[in-house]
């Protein structure tokens, strides 16, 4: 299967599986809330994408949140691709806070763990809402493409064009792993 019109290149790092977001500091575990967003360049600051950009490609924009907290700890650009039968995932990036390679982290720690996996989940819990069984399609950079294979359960489809997707039982894993239950 060939997918077509990715613009962006993942290359957010999952840097540990957990059931929620996970404190970094201390290992405490704490709800999270995902909801549908407007970034504007107020929103992303600091941040390494224009997170304006998505929008008006016709990506929606989630933002990861700890639940009780207005301060955004990741974001996701995906849109419904029902022509593949899956959700087509353009960007993601961890915030500031949680990106130790990020210009504007001068600590070079991370205020949590967990906010790659989840987001991916998110993406794969609403393949699964629209009846594309988990199905959801990526372009990543190079130097992570095995990284994602082993740690999300993603597969090289394209290898010209670096696209890589999830489905069946690695979309299951993660949508059970951070919201407990499957679909």
């Amino acid at each position: 299967m060939t997918v077509e019109g990715h613009s962006g290149r993942i290359g957010i790092g999952v840097y540990g599986m957990t059931s929620c977001l996970q404190k970094s500091a201390n290992g405490e575990l704490v709800d999270t809330t995902v909801r549908k967003i407007s970034p504007t360049k107020n929103t992303c600051r600091g941040w390494e994408f224009d997170w304006t950009k998505p929008e008006r490609d016709g990506y929606s924009v989630y933002a990861l949140r700890v639940k009780g907290d207005r301060l955004i700890q990741g974001m996701i650009a995906m849109k419904d691709d029902p022509g593949n039968y899956a959700i087509k995932i353009d960007i993601v990036e961890a915030a500031p806070q949680n990106n130790p390679h990020n210009p504007s982290n001068i600590s070079g720690a991370k205020a949590y763990n967990g906010v790659g996996g989840h987001l991916f989940a998110e993406a794969c819990r609403q393949s699964f809402e629209k009846g594309y069984g988990g199905f959801v399609h990526f372009v990543a950079k190079t130097n992570l493409i095995s990284y994602y294979a082993r740690v999300l359960g993603a597969e090289l489809i394209n290898p010209r064009d670096r696209i890589m997707a999830i489905d069946g039982p690695a979309a299951l894993a993660l949508v059970q792993q951070y919201y407990g239950g499957g679909k």
